[in-house]
């Protein structure tokens, strides 16, 4: 393999791992946005006086939001061994 080929797949394979931290950063701010969206939701459900029609849309909101969550959240627990290595990996290169 010369040179360039080993150049080109270094880079390749940095950038991939840096989508890595990118993605753990985006799905670790998505959930704290639907941790908030919840909270709001329950907080319209507890303080607004809503017609059962209304409640009802609040929960399908709700259960949305939720999934949404659920789906980040796991994001981040797969990914986040993976940015802690690279982040050491990283500090030792220094």
């Amino acid at each position: 393999m010369e040179s360039a080929d080993i150049e080109r797949v270094l880079t390749e394979i940095r950038n991939f791992m840096n989508e890595f931290k990118a993605a753990y950063d985006r799905n670790y701010a998505q959930v704290g946005w639907c941790d908030n969206k919840c909270n709001d939701l329950v907080h319209r459900l507890e303080l607004e006086d809503l017609s059962y029609h209304e409640q009802a849309k609040l929960a399908g909101e709700h259960r949305a939001v939720l999934k949404d969550r659920r789906t980040s959240k796991d994001a981040v627990a797969l990914l986040a061994p993976v940015v802690k290595w690279l982040e050491t990996a990283e500090v030792k290169r220094r």
